[in-house]
């Protein structure tokens, strides 16, 4: 009976063995869940360090780094509701300012003994706020091209996503006949920078987007360019590249398909003529530089923007100012008479 005693007496922790031994294993627990979630809590990752968010709770709770796990875990609840928030590329600077003063007022509400229980959801939800006033990105234009002013920012990842699209955009057929006028316009739907460049090239007597038939037209330089007259040595797929500043925007494709449409005995006199002036360096094979009318320029998909529209109306109020003054002054003379 007196080994039993003194066997179930040892078993039993001391009084003092308790306190010491359940921090501990709260804070294996807590680190335990810790390293459950999810690899990425959205924009509160993205935007603030580890020492930032050690440094807070450090400032909250005046426990050491190692002691401060479930002020940690309270802070990534909080902002769990960003996890999957998608941003504007262009405004990941300004919202990367908010949280820099995020983590300012929450050290000052750390210095004023404010809890981290009602300071954190507080915080989140000021951010939150601020994502919805940040300006949304354009939605991207199918079916190609390049379109950075679409770019996201995805704060799951901390990386930016720019449109599933090719680079090449599909081919369009163009049928005339021989002897006609064949008009191209290497413009896009989406929105580009003012000081693009543009370089054609011409794939004779096939229709492709394999680069490796392609021959560079040197003298074709602008975003109208057409062919007239049109001949049958033209058949064939003409490709425009968009860049800006050395990045590649879209390339454009069109094939000519040149049908008959004059008597063969002036054709053969027109593919004489022009391999006349082939031979003395003429730019007859190539598309020359094009001035659309303004009807035609109205018609573009890119005339009608808010630029545009300023000059317009400068224009027509410069036009209305000068028949005013003119009446004016055939007002007077007439008057004077």
């Amino acid at each position: 009976m007196t080994s039993q005693r003194r066997s179930s007496h040892a078993a039993r922790p001391g009084p003092g063995c308790v306190p010491a031994m359940a921090p501990l294993a709260v804070e294996l627990a807590l680190r335990l869940v810790v390293m459950s979630l999810p690899v990425s809590w959205g924009c509160l990752l993205c935007f603030t360090s580890k020492s930032d968010r050690q440094r807070l709770c450090q400032l909250f709770t005046g426990l050491p780094e190692h002691r401060g796990s479930h002020c940690e875990i309270r802070l990534l609840e909080a902002f769990k509701g960003l996890t999957h928030a998608q941003i504007n590329y262009a405004e990941r600077a300004q919202l990367s300012d908010a949280f820099t003063q995020m983590v300012f007022t929450l050290e000052e509400k750390a210095a004023a003994k404010e809890s981290y229980e009602v300071a954190f959801p507080a915080a989140a939800q000021s951010l939150e706020e601020t994502l919805k006033e940040l300006s949304k990105a354009p939605d991207c234009v199918p079916p190609c091209g390049f379109q950075e002013l679409a770019r996201l920012f995805f704060c799951n990842s901390c990386a930016a996503h720019d449109c599933d699209l090719p680079l090449d955009c599909p081919i369009k057929d163009l049928l005339v006949r021989a002897g006609g006028q064949a008009a191209f316009s290497c413009s896009v739907s989406f929105s580009t920078p003012l000081e693009v460049t543009y370089a054609w090239m011409f794939a004779g007597n096939i229709r492709t987007r394999d680069l490796s038939y392609f021959r560079v037209l040197p003298r074709a330089q602008d975003v109208f360019a057409r062919i007239r007259p049109v001949r049958p040595s033209h058949r064939g797929t003409f490709s425009c590249l968009i860049s800006f500043d050395q990045q590649r925007l879209a390339r454009l494709f069109f094939f000519l398909n040149v049908t008959a449409g004059k008597p063969q005995v002036e054709l053969g006199l027109q593919t004489i003529f022009g391999m006349v002036l082939k031979a003395r360096g003429s730019k007859a094979d190539c598309p020359e530089p094009w001035r659309p009318s303004f009807s035609a320029l109205l018609a573009h998909p890119r005339a009608l923007t808010t630029r545009n529209l300023c000059l317009l109306g400068l224009a027509a109020g410069l036009g209305a100012t000068t028949l005013i003054l003119l009446g004016m002054l055939l007002y007077r003379c007439c008057s004077e008479c």
